[in-house]
């Protein structure tokens, strides 16, 4: 922290007069919940600048970090600490202590995910001097292998008459041209080129999205 203040000076050509513009300027009036409660939210500077950008962020992505930030940061530490003062060893804390509560090893993944991105762009802008979360590394997940349909499955699917048409076409575009079901969703018809036989895949909704 003193480190960050003197080479401010340093860009400055000096310190300032007052010490308490110092203060402010630094951050330490910004509280670590503050920041990452407000990171998330559907009108943050983050989420703001990045649509501006032209970034897509799908609305349950930024709702599911600002449930990690809500339910698993805030409740375990301080509401005053400093932004300035999270320290790389109070995450490893948190991190292990979800762990050891028996908290999943993808959902503590997450979390942690969703706390690092905010401390990056902290330190991108200058609100803290680096990311603490840099050495925290993730847990140990084992995520079960996903089951694939057999060709016979397929085939069984196609010639139940009480399936949907557009559950068997979405079943065929998945096996046979790769698409996720966020893009199946997604298909307009201006997508589909009959006559040259092509498939534009340029939109995803997942079955969270009120679209």
């Amino acid at each position: 922290e003193a480190l960050k203040v003197v080479m401010e000076w340093m860009r400055a050509g000096g310190p300032p007069p007052a010490r308490k513009s110092i203060k402010k300027k630094h951050g330490f009036q910004m509280t670590a919940c503050g920041y990452l409660t407000d990171f998330w939210k559907a009108d943050s500077p983050y989420i703001v600048g990045r649509q501006a950008r032209g970034a897509t962020i799908s609305e349950m992505y930024r709702k599911n970090n600002e449930s990690f930030i809500r339910r698993l940061f805030t409740p375990r530490f301080d509401e005053k600490l400093p932004l300035v003062r999270l320290k790389t060893a109070d995450l490893e804390t948190w991190v292990m202590a979800l762990y050891q509560e028996g908290i999943g090893p993808r959902t503590v993944n997450a979390a942690l995910q969703a706390v690092s991105v905010a401390l990056r762009e902290a330190a991108r802008l200058g609100l803290i001097p680096f990311s603490p979360a840099v050495g925290v590394r993730p847990v140990k997940d084992a995520p079960a292998a996903r089951g694939t349909l057999t060709v016979a499955e397929v085939a069984n699917l196609l010639k139940d008459e009480k399936v949907d048409i557009q559950v068997k076409a979405a079943a065929l575009l998945g096996c046979l041209c790769g698409l996720r079901l966020g893009e199946i969703r997604g298909l307009q018809c201006e997508d589909l080129d009959f006559e040259n036989g092509v498939i534009k895949v340029s939109h995803n909704l997942p079955n969270s999205e009120k679209t």
